[in-house]
């Protein structure tokens, strides 16, 4: 019926609308509606803590117990059993709990959802290029929250990118060869693939 659940399912189809479920079976909506309270709480401590970050922070054993209670519910699902899809629901949302406590309990932060600004002046006639930069994907919740209107990278992205600028435009060489410039502007020739030479302004 649908994927493993690790977290809540987001923009999924409600089963009980007939445009986007059709098909849908008693059972289907019923454990789908089961399902509404543990995965309103889960985006709940997405936010708090970041994306799939609080089992981190708690012990093994919690971390495996809510594991155990994830597959559980998994299986409800997937067998269209509502009565084990409101208890297994029930105990995952006793076990979010229980993780929470125990991640306060041992000094824990809550997701901050810092991330780094900045922008730059678009083309002629277009719009500048605003964007942030947040240390990793976990906090993308917490992020998004302050500030929607933000295009949200991680550093594993921007590291990705440069890596590809680089090979392509030999900016790690421009780099090295001015040490303390800036490279603010990239103008790449039209040129065949035998020719080489892409304009760098600094």
């Amino acid at each position: 019926m649908t994927a493993p659940m690790k977290h809540p399912r987001r923009n999924r189809p409600k089963k009980g609308d007939p445009l986007t479920s059709p098909s849908s079976s008693r059972h289907d909506i019923a454990c789908d509606h089961a399902l509404s309270p543990f995965n309103k709480l889960a985006l709940e401590m997405e936010m708090m803590w970041g994306i799939d970050r609080l089992p981190e922070l708690v012990s093994p054993d919690t971390a495996s117990r809510y594991g155990y209670a994830i597959a559980d519910l998994n299986a409800a699902y997937a067998g269209q059993d509502t009565a084990a899809v409101v208890a297994c629901s029930n105990n995952c949302i006793k076990g979010m709990g229980i993780m929470d406590a125990e991640a306060r309990a041992a000094g824990a932060q809550p997701a901050t959802g810092e991330f780094w600004e900045y922008e730059i002046e678009g083309d002629m006639g277009k719009e500048p290029f605003r964007f942030a930069v947040m240390r990793d994907d976990q906090e993308w919740q917490t992020a998004h929250a302050k500030r929607p209107d933000l295009r949200m990278f991680t550093m594993r992205e921007v590291a990705n990118a440069l890596q590809q600028y680089c090979n392509v435009f030999a900016i790690g060489e421009c780099k090295d060869a001015f040490p303390g410039a800036q490279i603010t502007k990239i103008t790449p020739k039209p040129r065949r693939v035998s020719e080489a030479g892409d304009d760098f302004e600094f």
